[in-house]
């Protein structure tokens, strides 16, 4: 289950942009993956290429290589079993609600 909504056009563009997205796999991902490749990082590092059937009756996939595999083979999963840190770049922005002011007061 995701924690935070994945903005879906933003994660298209930045899919086809020159820069690499990059998530990690979550527990159940990482298992499958382990059983199919040799050498596998403890947190692999997924390199996206597609995002696809983003119908509303389909959770969405993505298509992923791993990086550091020298096979450069190609996998699918449904999105919500990768993580993409905590930066927030492709998380939806928030409610319009007002942020606590966290200035420290300097005297």
């Amino acid at each position: 289950m995701r924690s935070r909504k994945i903005d879906m056009q933003l994660l298209r563009r930045r899919i086809s942009s020159p820069r690499r997205v990059i998530a990690y796999a979550r527990a159940p991902l990482i298992a499958f993956l382990r059983e199919r490749l040799v050498a596998l990082s403890a947190s692999p590092r997924l390199i996206l290429t597609d995002v696809i059937d983003e119908s509303p009756d389909h959770e969405p996939m993505c298509r992923f290589t791993v990086e550091g595999d020298g096979q450069a083979r190609s996998f699918v999963a449904p999105l919500d079993q990768l993580s993409f840190g905590r930066t927030g770049q492709l998380a939806r922005p928030p409610s319009r609600r007002s942020a606590p002011n966290l200035r420290q007061n300097v005297e």
